[in-house]
Formats: structure tokens, sequence, C-alpha cells
């Protein structure tokens, strides 16, 4: 008889609901699933067949089309606000760059990458010209 290991999944309740909404972890979150693979992936499919499908408990109560009509309501007002919060995280960002000056902007910070790096090329020939200074006085 095979053991096999029962699928222990931690992480994040955002980080957990965002697997159980697609169905797989979303790269930059620290979600961690040790175990068996394929007891894991049957866990995955049993939570998206439990998944209620609210249009249509909602359509037992008002009817198709009120619930239809609910649903896409809802759809446009979450993009809606999915946008407004993007829009103002970037605005926010804009003034904080350009009015405010507190935060720097891409170009500025790659300016000064590029300064960093000239000097550190600059650092380097300094420690081999001195390496080879020394070198030539030891050696005479």
């Amino acid at each position: 008889m095979i053991r096999r290991r029962t699928p222990v999944i931690s992480g994040s309740v955002p980080a957990l609901l965002q697997m159980l909404k697609s169905g797989a972890p979303a790269p930059q979150t620290r979600l961690q699933i040790r175990g068996d693979a394929e007891i894991a992936n049957l866990y995955r499919d049993l939570f998206a067949a439990a998944r209620p499908d609210l249009e249509e408990e909602l359509s037992r109560w008002v009817g198709d089309l009120p619930a239809r009509r609910l649903s896409l309501l809802a759809k446009s007002v979450r993009t809606w606000a999915r946008r407004a919060r993007r829009t103002a995280g970037e605005n926010i960002a804009e003034y904080l760059q350009e009015e405010g000056r507190d935060l720097i902007t891409k170009t500025e910070l790659e300016e000064f990458l590029r300064g960093v790096d000239a000097v550190r090329d600059r650092i380097d020939r300094i420690e081999a010209r001195l390496t080879l200074i020394e070198r030539r006085t030891k050696s005479t």
C-alpha cells in the first residue's frame, strides 16, 4: 500500500482566497503547498465545484432577468472601483513625484543608478592602479 502525504496549504488569507478564485496561486503571493500534488489538485477541484453561483442563487429570490441585471451592475461597479483605485494611485504617485517632490521619478532613479555604476567603475580602476603601484614598489 502506498502512503500519500496529505497536502498542507498555508499562506495569507488574501492569497488563499485568490487561489480559490482562480484555481492557482498568484506568482507574487507567499503561498506554500506541501504534500501530494494529486490530492491538492483534487481539493482545488472540490473547492471550485463548491463555489456558489451568486447570480443563480439571487435568481431564485428575484427572478432571472433582475438577477442578471443586478449581476451586470455589480460587475460594472467592481470594474469602476478597480479603475478608480488605480487612477487614484497613479494621481497620488504623480503628485508625490511632481508637485511634492517627495518621491523620485523613474528617470531620476535610473540616472542615479547610472551614476552609482560609473562611480563603482572608477573605484575599480583606481583600485587596480593602486594594486599595480603597490606591486611595483614592493619589487624595487
